[in-house]
């Protein structure tokens, strides 16, 4: 693994180094290019407590994002990524029905 303090990202158009990545938290994705940090134990944790298997809801997700102190793009990527899918259900926003 890369150490962390070599591991930076481009400002877009710059080509100059970005902020440092944020630390690191349990048991971390890394993703090719773009830097993505996602703590998939505690993600992982949250859905069993709240009893999400195939699904979740909106509220449920920001409900987890603020209990557990988990940015909102982390859950999303967690369902995105997860075998099988995990499907975002009655979206706020009506994205997704």
């Amino acid at each position: 693994m890369v150490p962390v303090a070599v591991v930076r990202s481009l400002r877009p158009g710059s080509g100059r180094p970005g902020p440092p990545p944020p630390p690191l938290r349990g048991n971390t994705i890394f993703l090719k290019g773009n830097l993505i940090f996602m703590d998939k134990e505690l993600i992982e944790k949250a859905f069993e407590e709240f009893g999400i298997t195939t699904e979740i809801r909106c509220e449920e997700a920001f409900a987890i994002c603020e209990k557990y102190d988990i940015p909102k793009m982390d859950i999303a990527r967690y369902c995105n990524r997860h075998d099988p899918k995990i499907k975002i259900r009655a979206c706020q926003l009506g994205c997704f029905k």
